[in-house]
C-alpha cells in the first residue's frame, strides 16, 4: 500500500522556520516515522540540525481549545522530566514570544534538538533499562501538578472497545470475521473483568507517557550500550494506573513482529510475532530498579490480562478507526491478534512469575 503521509511543504516550512532563532536551513528532509497524520522533518541548520513536526488536528470530538491544552501539557512534561535529568530533546521556544508550539492557522507545531541514536537491540540490558527509565518517568510525573487537565483514557476496561469489536465485522463489510470479532470481544471482556478482580480499580491515577514502546525510544551508541538517549513521543500523556503503562510497556519490548514477503493474501497474517519471556522479565525487573515499593503494592495477578486488553485495543482501535492497521489489510492482522490473545490467556502463571521475579 502507498504511504500516505501528511506532508510538510516547502512554503510552509519556510515561514515556520522564519519564526525560530535556527540560523540558515540548509536542507529539510522529511522522516517517515510515528504517526502518518503528523509529519516530521529533519532540518540541517547553520546552528545545528532540528526537528520539527506538525501535530496531528483533533481527532474526532475534541475541540481546538482542548487539544491546544493537551499539546501544552505534553510541553510541560518534557520541560519537567528535563528538570528531573531524564533523557527528553531540547523543545525550542520561537523567536519573539519563546513560545514552545507554534501556532499557524489550523495548524500546530513543536521543534526540537534532533537527537541521533539507534533502535532497540531486544537484548535484556535493554529491556531492563527501558523498564528502569519508564519506573523514573513515573515517579518524577507524580510531583508534577499540571496546569491543564489531563485526558483520563486507558486501553483498560475501555467502556466502547466491546461494542466496536462486535460490530466491527460489519464496518469492515467482512461477514467472515464476525467469529473472529466476537472472540477479541469476548477475550477482552474476560481480561478487563479479571484485571478489576486483581485490583486495578483501587489503583491512583497519574500521569503516564501512555504510549512506551521501542520506538519511542532512541538508544545511545555504539551498540550494545544500554543507555537511552531520548524519550520520544508524549502526544499520548494521560491520567491512568501507572500498572497499565507499565504493563504494555513490557508487552512491546517482549514482542517481535516481522512482516511477511511477500504479503499474504489479506485473510492471512501479513507478518508473524513473536515473545521473549527473558525480555518480559527484564522489562519488570528494570522497572522493580526504578520503583519498589510501587511494584510491591501493584495486583501482579492483573499483569497477563491487561497485556491481552493492550493487545486488543492496539489492534481493533486503528482497525475500527481506518478500516487497516497502518499498511496492513484488516482480517489477518485481526486474527492473528486473537491467536496471539489466545495464547497470553494460557500463560498467565508464567507470565506472573515473569513480572514477579528479580
Amino acid at each position: 500500500m502507498p504511504d500516505h503521509r501528511a506532508r510538510i511543504s516547502a512554503g510552509e516550512l519556510a515561514i515556520v522556520c522564519s519564526r525560530y532563532d535556527i540560523g540558515d536551513v540548509r536542507t529539510a528532509v522529511p522522516i517517515k516515522a510515528g504517526s502518518r497524520a503528523s509529519p516530521k522533518s529533519l532540518l540541517t541548520t547553520s546552528t545545528g540540525d532540528f526537528l520539527l513536526k506538525r501535530r496531528a488536528a483533533p481527532p474526532s470530538g475534541i475541540t481546538a481549545a482542548d487539544w491546544l491544552h493537551r499539546v501544552a501539557l505534553s510541553h510541560q512534561i518534557v520541560l519537567h522530566l528535563a528538570t528531573r535529568g531524564l533523557p527528553v530533546p531540547a523543545l525550542l521556544g520561537t523567536r519573539d514570544e519563546h513560545n514552545s508550539m507554534l501556532q499557524i492557522g489550523e495548524h500546530v507545531y513543536e521543534l526540537y534538538r534532533f537527537v541521533r541514536g539507534r533502535g532497540y537491540d531486544r537484548t535484556t540490558d535493554s529491556a531492563r533499562a527501558a523498564g528502569r527509565l519508564l519506573g523514573q518517568c513515573h515517579s518524577a510525573l507524580r510531583d508534577l501538578r499540571p496546569d491543564w487537565p489531563p485526558p483520563r483514557r486507558s486501553y483498560h476496561a475501555h467502556a466502547r472497545l466491546p461494542v466496536i469489536l462486535a460490530e466491527l465485522h460489519l464496518s469492515l463489510n467482512e461477514p467472515a470475521l464476525r467469529e473472529t470479532t466476537t472472540d477479541l470481544a469476548e477475550r477482552y471482556l474476560r481480561a478487563a473483568a479479571a484485571a478489576d478482580a486483581a485490583g486495578v480499580p483501587n489503583l491512583p491515577d497519574q500521569l503516564i507517557h501512555g504510549d512506551w514502546h521501542p520506538g519511542n525510544l532512541l538508544w545511545a551508541r555504539p551498540s550494545p550500550s544500554p543507555e537511552v538517549a531520548a524519550i520520544l513521543d508524549f502526544d499520548t500523556v494521560s491520567l491512568a494506573p501507572a500498572l497499565t503503562d507499565a504493563a504494555n510497556g513490557a508487552l512491546q519490548f517482549a514482542l517481535r513482529r516481522r512482516p511477511i514477503d511477500p504479503l499474504p493474501p489479506p485473510t492471512k497474517a501479513p507478518f508473524s510475532v513473536s515473545f521473549d519471556p527473558g525480555l518480559f522479565g527484564a522489562f519488570w525487573a528494570g522497572y522493580r530498579d526504578a520503583e519498589p515499593v510501587a511494584m510491591l503494592s501493584w495486583p501482579a495477578a492483573a499483569i497477563p490480562s491487561l497485556c491481552i486488553e493492550a493487545i486488543i485495543a492496539e489492534v481493533a482501535l486503528p482497525i475500527a478507526a481506518t478500516g487497516r492497521f497502518g499498511r496492513f489489510a484488516a482480517p489477518g492482522v485481526l486474527r492473528l491478534a486473537a491467536r496471539t490473545a489466545a495464547w497470553f490467556e494460557s500463560q498467565h502463571e508464567s507470565l506472573v512469575t515473569r513480572a514477579t521475579n528479580p
